[in-house]
């Protein structure tokens, strides 16, 4: 009988273990965040991904064009960089989506950019009526989030990440410009700092 309650606590606990770990990895994940100035309005991550597969949608947009339209015109995109290392090629991905929505997942192969549970995407502004206001600012919504391709193992928890055994080492800095000027108001830019941690 004590080894069957045992037995039965361990199995309980490590259920609630995954599930801890499940929720931790959702938390560290943002796609919440789409551009809302200008005539895009285009989802970013946290984690390398552009849009967010149809996953959200149409509660919130992909990559909207016209904004308000309903029309997408981004399933979902993402940064990918590649090297030599030790004679090795290693490529690690934002974004290798399947082709079908019932099928996607943010713990996925091809996502191998990760950030962690501090790691925000923040928010500025150059208008002054912004509540995100401040003078250091690029553009009318500026949206920043840093993230790495270093982990293996998706961040507070022990899942590794798929086929993710040589990552490159990287951290990017991430930042996304846009604006509501009649003349600029076509286009989102990602800037992109890439550093190599390897010592």
């Amino acid at each position: 009988m004590i080894k069957k309650i045992l037995i039965s606590v361990l199995s309980f606990s490590a259920i609630l273990y995954s599930q801890d770990k499940k929720i931790k990895k959702e938390l560290t994940d943002d796609n919440s965040k789409f551009t809302n100035i200008g005539n895009i309005a285009l989802t970013v991550t946290n984690f390398g991904m552009l849009g967010h597969g149809l996953r959200l949608w149409p509660q919130q947009p992909c990559c909207q064009y016209p904004k308000g339209s309903g029309i997408e015109h981004l399933w979902g995109a993402g940064i990918w960089v590649g090297a030599v290392r030790n004679g090795q090629i290693s490529v690690s991905t934002g974004a290798d989506l399947p082709l079908s929505v019932s099928s996607f997942s943010y713990v996925a192969e091809g996502m191998e950019f990760t950030n962690e549970v501090s790691s925000v995407i923040q928010e500025k502004s150059s208008l002054p009526d912004s509540r995100f206001y401040t003078p250091d600012a690029i553009s009318h919504q500026d949206f920043i989030s840093d993230y790495t391709d270093a982990n293996q193992f998706f961040p507070g928890t022990t899942t590794p990440i798929p086929k993710h055994d040589y990552p490159l080492n990287i951290n990017i800095h991430q930042e996304s410009y846009c604006w509501n000027f009649p003349f600029a108001d076509n286009f989102v830019i990602i800037n992109y700092w890439i550093k190599n941690t390897l010592q």
